[in-house]
């Protein structure tokens, strides 16, 4: 059975989970299935905005932040003036994206590329309790942790190459397994979706294939959670 690869923001230590809950009214689709463990992503797949961390609150103690500050050569954060590049909101109103195309004329970066999901720099917009402006600095998304793990592990895949005795638990809409059944469950989750892709005709059919088909789709489902490493 081939060894797949997870990536995650942060430790790979197992944590207590604030949002951890018994009551099926209060759980959704990403509520943790355990009081305590760990998120992480399929790796190289994965949705940054589901990446384990915080979108902002940079600097501040005993946070698994998915950013860190720009800094010049004297080690200080390089400031961003709106006026002078302006840039495209689409996150909130504490992190934006930054085009690299923009940045490049700042630290003169060129190998930056921009893209909605992978982007590499963004923008921490700092307001005061007004909402008014006060200034911004350039942050840059942290380096994944990619690692391995080949023990129990909670997942979304539940589909026909999992049989119902080889689920060691499940809890809304995650199930408990062992890794060489994830593993089987994953190939057919690639193979089911090439299928959905392919009918569809959304994509040209040629484009489509196993080892890209998560890039025309949601990622979500392709988290996990670990509640111990092994």
């Amino acid at each position: 059975m081939r060894k797949i690869k997870f990536s995650r923001v942060g430790g790979l230590s197992p944590v207590l989970q604030k949002g951890y809950t018994t009551d099926s009214n209060n759980r959704s689709y990403h509520t943790p299935p355990s009081r305590k463990g760990f998120y992480a992503f399929i790796y190289p797949n994965f949705d940054i905005f589901l990446l384990g961390g915080e979108w902002s609150k940079l600097g501040k103690k005993n946070k698994h932040e998915k950013f860190e500050y720009l800094k010049d050569k004297n080690g200080d954060k390089i400031k961003y003036y709106k006026e002078d590049y302006p840039y495209e909101k689409v996150l909130s109103d504490s992190v934006e994206y930054i085009n690299p195309k923009i940045l490049k004329h700042m630290i003169q970066d060129k190998k930056s590329k921009f893209d909605v999901l992978t982007s590499k720099y963004f923008i921490e917009d700092i307001r005061d309790v007004n909402g008014d402006f006060v200034n911004a600095y350039l942050i840059k998304k942290k380096k994944l942790k990619v690692f391995y793990h080949t023990g129990e592990l909670w997942h979304h895949l539940k589909n026909s190459a999992i049989k119902p005795f080889e689920i060691i638990k499940e809890v809304g809409d995650w199930i408990k397994t062992d890794y060489n059944t994830f593993v089987r469950a994953y190939e057919q989750d690639r193979i089911d979706n090439v299928k959905m892709l392919k009918k569809d005709g959304v994509f040209p059919k040629e484009e489509i294939n196993i080892k890209n088909v998560y890039k025309f789709i949601s990622k979500e489902h392709l988290e996990v959670f670990i509640e111990r490493l092994k």
